[in-house]
């Protein structure tokens, strides 16, 4: 007695949701992207995945569809940037201790928490490079103040 065994070959293929073409999936039915993927464009998927059989006549073929979600994480991709390549201002000498000299803003394209830009550390380590004169100067949600009386120079 002889046993064969047979057998059937399944075709796998993704049948909607694939925005530009983002993903394939092979003939072991491994889905795998095919592009680079972007939160900031499109956070997520919903992929209907079918699987046919390949039996003969085509008539007779048996199929299966699953739907797939799937959810892109945000990576902290974008740097952020100040909304003015310079700042700049000029202040009197005699200007009243606690009065704001200058309010800095800065943006991130990141959503969520990559896109949260935590300006006051940057403008703290921009500002005491620029004016090295950190104590006469404080920083507070993006705007700095000065601390004590100007004196002015000789």
């Amino acid at each position: 007695m002889v046993t064969v065994f047979l057998r059937l070959f399944h075709c796998y293929s993704i049948t909607s949701g694939n925005t530009n073409t983002s993903f394939t999936i092979d003939s072991n039915g491994t889905l795998s992207t095919a592009t680079w993927l972007d939160y900031e464009t499109t956070p997520s998927f919903a992929l209907t995945i079918q699987a046919r059989d390949s039996s003969s006549p085509s008539a007779s073929q048996k199929s299966v569809v699953m739907e797939i979600s799937i959810d892109v994480t945000s990576v902290n991709e974008h740097a952020p940037a100040f909304s003015s390549a310079e700042y700049s201002t000029n202040i009197a000498e005699d200007i009243a201790v606690g009065t704001s000299i200058l309010r800095l803003t800065a943006v991130d394209q990141d959503d969520g928490l990559q896109g949260t830009t935590m300006i006051e550390h940057v403008m703290f380590i921009m500002f005491h490079m620029i004016f090295n004169a950190i104590n006469d100067y404080s920083l507070s949600f993006g705007e700095i103040f000065q601390k004590k009386k100007i004196k002015a120079p000789c």
